[in-house]
């Protein structure tokens, strides 16, 4: 399974997304290495994003074992149950070496994400990319949020990196 994959087949359904996070800021130049992908949605098509990545194979995440693995929804059915409860704000998938976050509570209302956003080639497909001032303000939401240090400072890193560009 790769992103290239995912991105077709959201484009065939007629799902909205947006790229964000890492993988988006790779698209404006930033070298920072980052191993998952995230695309903001609208929360209304949770249910159908979640039918389309298990009828791919994904599998949604739903929490972590006591060692630290995760723990993953038997089906979609569970999945969707499991999304409507949780409050996260995102879902994960995982599938082999692909980490793909699917994040619906955002800092920016989605239609102004997506209006802003640039079409870009990304995986060899036109996808749209968010505009570096709103993932400015995602990453600033992001820090402040953060309890995690380590993330903190990766998000620090794309904020400095996100403010340079804005600045050119």
């Amino acid at each position: 399974m790769t992103e290239e994959t995912l991105f077709s087949a959201l484009l065939e359904e007629k799902i909205l997304f947006v790229l964000v996070g890492g993988t988006a800021l790779a698209v404006y130049g930033s070298e920072r290495i980052t191993i998952d992908t995230d695309i903001a949605v609208r929360t209304l098509d949770l249910d159908k994003i979640i039918n389309l990545f298990y009828s791919l194979g994904l599998k949604m995440v739903i929490g972590v074992d006591k060692n630290q693995y995760p723990l993953f929804a038997d089906n979609a059915g569970a999945a969707i149950a499991f999304s409507d409860r949780s409050g996260w704000g995102f879902l994960k998938f995982l599938s082999g070496d692909l980490e793909l976050d699917v994040l619906y509570d955002i800092s920016v209302p989605f239609m102004r994400l997506l209006h802003d956003a640039s079409t870009n080639k990304v995986f060899e497909i036109e996808i749209k990319t968010a505009s570096l001032s709103h993932l400015r303000a995602m990453k600033e939401k992001s820090i402040k949020d953060r309890n995690d240090s380590e993330k903190r400072r990766l998000d620090e890193f794309d904020l400095a990196f996100i403010k340079r560009k804005l600045a050119e």
